[in-house]
């Protein structure tokens, strides 16, 4: 792939992508990211995109916004006409795939012979590429346009090997560059405290991942590394920050149970969740948690992990009537919340996400309304992660020591509690019993 600089070595570029909201993932921070290292570098730089309307934003790099006729596939018209003042530059790098910009730009390279490069952002990895959303659309795509563009292209960059290398099914022609993402550390203060004290972290090592917590990304592999690492650093702590949209958890439970169904407020959540898990005995459906869309007494387990602290407090004891709703009589709830003592009053911290926090007797009274029989555990992070009963600690001894002394070990109270509730305690004989 190659660029002929102009006589004072500066490059006039083309950056395409077909949005530029922070929503559709880091895609387009690495685009505007890259566009301002490369004005830093003295380059012309020039940014298209497409959004819901005309635009012109100038800075270290100028980018231009065009209105869109069809959004889903971002369609623009005027995108394509103003492609036409693009024609004296030395290359296009083109971000992301299966959109109207990204082709326009493709084939506006080909007829006046630009060299343009493709940047998929893990769009071509084998688990995205497979998937059940929009198979048949992507495919039929894919023969029309998007094959002939990545084909066409001068070369393909991939953001690390292992994703250059899980594209090798494609057999696609270009060459194949490795350019991982740039960190711009200005844009960060550095010394800052604030995470580690506000999560009980000072004075650890910490293993950061950053990025959306889907199967794709390989956290199992992650955590397995990570925990062969603990063993010889006891200081070291492994933080996961980012989103989970996919109802992942949802997934898991049905692969055991006859059936599993997962609930959100949020239309597009439950859209993408159905078409990326749905299955004969997975299916999503959308509302809120205190107007269940689902009919009286047909579910065997209700669960809720740390949805509670998230609604207001006027919100929580109707949740909890619907839970009590669609639970068969010997039904169980399953819900966790986090303990105000320890997360919040005990680090000074405020979570900002957070309408109404709990203790523990403020849950214990909530749930009794509807549930009072509980059984009690407590969820906390050290060196090891555990969960502990509150009334069966003689099943489990927990031991701690060094080489010179080792003696009995008390967990602390939970930074969580998770419950398990029923209308009876009878309803906890009869779920052991079941297979």
């Amino acid at each position: 792939m190659t660029a002929v600089p102009r006589s004072d070595n500066r490059l006039r570029l083309l950056h395409v992508i077909h949005t530029l909201d922070p929503a559709a993932g880091g895609a387009v921070s690495a685009a505007r990211s890259m566009c301002a290292a490369l004005a830093a570098r003295g380059h012309d730089i020039t940014l298209y995109a497409t959004g819901p309307r005309r635009e012109d934003q100038s800075g270290a790099y100028f980018t231009r916004i065009f209105p869109m006729e069809f959004p889903p596939m971002a369609v623009s018209a005027g995108f394509a006409r103003a492609l036409k003042d693009m024609r004296d530059v030395d290359l296009v790098h083109v971000h992301m795939l299966y959109r109207f910009p990204q082709a326009a730009a493709a084939a506006f390279c080909r007829r006046n012979a630009i060299p343009y490069c493709v940047q998929p952002h893990g769009a071509l990895e084998p688990v995205l590429f497979h998937k059940r959303e929009r198979r048949g659309f992507k495919r039929l795509y894919e023969r029309l346009v998007e094959n002939r563009n990545l084909n066409s292209a001068a070369g393909l960059i991939y953001t690390a090997k292992g994703e250059a290398d899980a594209v090798r099914f494609l057999n696609l022609r270009p060459a194949a560059f490795v350019i991982p993402l740039g960190l711009d550390l200005a844009q960060f203060d550095c010394g800052a405290t604030g995470f580690r004290d506000r999560h009980g972290l000072a004075g650890m090592e910490l293993v950061v991942w950053v990025g959306w917590l889907v199967p794709v990304k390989g956290l199992d592999i992650l955590i397995t590394a990570f925990a062969a690492l603990a063993r010889q650093r006891p200081h070291a702590r492994l933080v996961l920050v980012g989103p989970d949209p996919e109802g992942y958890g949802t997934a898991l439970l049905g692969t055991k149970a006859a059936e599993a169904v997962g609930v959100d407020i949020d239309a597009g959540s439950i859209r993408h969740a159905q078409s990326t898990y749905g299955s004969a005995t997975i299916r999503f459906v959308e509302g809120s948690c205190t107007e269940l869309p689902l009919p009286d007494a047909s579910f065997d387990v209700v669960v809720s992990f740390e949805t509670i602290e998230h609604l207001d407090a006027a919100d929580q004891q109707p949740m909890l009537a619907e839970f009590a709703r669609v639970l068969k009589p010997a039904g169980l709830l399953i819900i966790s919340s986090p303990n105000k003592r320890r997360y919040s009053d005990a680090r000074d911290y405020i979570n900002e996400f957070h309408r109404h926090e709990l203790y523990r007797d403020g849950l214990a009274e909530l749930l009794a309304k509807a549930f009072p029989a509980q059984r009690w555990f407590h969820q906390d992070v050290a060196p090891w992660s555990s969960i502990w009963s509150e009334d069966e600690g003689d099943r489990v001894e927990a031991w701690l020591g060094d080489a010179g002394r080792v003696s009995s070990y008390v967990p602390p109270e939970g930074m969580y509690f998770i419950v398990v509730a029923a209308r009876t305690s009878a309803a906890f004989s009869a779920m052991r019993q079941q297979p």
